[in-house]
């Protein structure tokens, strides 16, 4: 018992004085307003529309000034989804971001909430872009398009998800936006198969050339193609081969029934998906 004393006694005690010590020690506070602005900025944009308005432009008179930076705005992504009975709101905050762009926007993403006010809108102000991308906005007449693309001389890409587009908006397109190079036309909500699978009626019935048509007539600098949800024939599909000599890469999808050698020795190189 007195050697097991003896022991204890010859370690080391850490005494009082050296755990107020260690409690003293902490971590190095960060502040965020020490980064440089274009890093802010970068870290800025990737958190979307919603939240710069929302949130962060609400933290400090920084990051406010920050947010008004008509770079953080050349690429804009507006999304509707999980509020959309908020259509107004969004429409608001849309306004205001391309607003904010002061003309620099380049690449815009809209999904469930645009409406002709707000293409209209884009249009009169946004004369550099580049990519006009929509999902599921198909609240749109024929002659909103043929207004609007003629405003988008440096448009390269169009891409159209559940979003209508008139054949007088394709003529549009070939004739003010030169340098279009992907086109992207899909309507997946549509399948004529749908409605004839009990036999009441036959694909043929559904079968319709005029966006083909208006693409091979109109489109010759196109490089990207994807039609799905479009009911075109194989005379359809030679109309846009014939006009479209450009093509890298082309997807179609429901209603085409091809046939493959003739398709193949048209395209030659061409990367063709069925789909």
């Amino acid at each position: 018992m007195d050697q097991q004393k003896a022991i204890n006694l010859k370690r080391p005690v850490l005494g009082t004085s050296l755990f107020k010590h260690i409690r003293k020690v902490k971590r190095p506070k960060r502040n965020w307003l020490d980064l440089p602005s274009e890093i802010t900025a970068n870290i800025l944009h990737r958190i979307g529309v919603f939240d710069i308005f929302q949130n962060a432009q609400k933290v400090c008179t920084t990051w406010r000034e920050i947010c008004k930076d008509p770079a953080i705005w050349r690429v804009i992504y507006v999304d509707a989804s999980f509020d959309t009975n908020a259509n107004r709101a969004f429409e608001e905050m849309c306004k205001r971001a391309v607003d904010r762009s002061h003309g620099q926007l380049v690449d815009i993403t809209i999904v469930r909430f645009l409406n002709e006010e707000i293409l209209e809108y884009i249009a009169n102000r946004s004369s550099q872009l580049k990519r006009l991308t929509t999902a599921c906005c198909d609240d749109f007449s024929s002659r909103i398009w043929t207004k609007c693309l003629v405003k988008f001389p440096l448009l390269e890409e169009l891409s159209l998800y559940a979003t209508k587009i008139s054949k007088e908006g394709v003529e549009t397109a070939g004739r003010y936006c030169s340098k279009l190079k992907t086109l992207k036309a899909n309507q997946e909500n549509y399948r004529f198969w749908d409605y004839c699978c009990d036999g009441e009626f036959e694909p043929s019935d559904f079968m319709d050339d005029w966006i083909a048509t208006a693409i091979g007539v109109n489109l010759h600098e196109l490089r990207h193609l994807e039609l799905i949800g479009s009911p075109l024939t194989n005379e359809g599909l030679k109309m846009i081969l014939d006009g479209c000599l450009l093509f890298g890469m082309s997807r179609f999808g429901f209603g085409i029934v091809l046939n493959c050698i003739e398709v193949h020795q048209k395209i030659r190189v061409t990367r063709m998906v069925i789909i």
